[in-house]
């Protein structure tokens, strides 16, 4: 069986992410916690 060597000093931006954030086939961010989108309104007032 091969034996492959390991890099103990390979720096890993996202390791400590949960998840990875991929735009246009590049991972531009990491992020550990995602949750929903929420959206806020105004009031409008209508007048006759």
């Amino acid at each position: 069986m091969a034996q492959f060597s390991v890099n103990a000093n390979r720096f890993d931006p996202y390791k400590n992410f949960k998840f990875r954030v991929k735009w246009d086939g590049r991972y531009v961010a990491g992020v550990s916690k995602v949750s929903a989108l929420k959206r806020t309104t105004e009031v409008v007032k209508h007048r006759e």
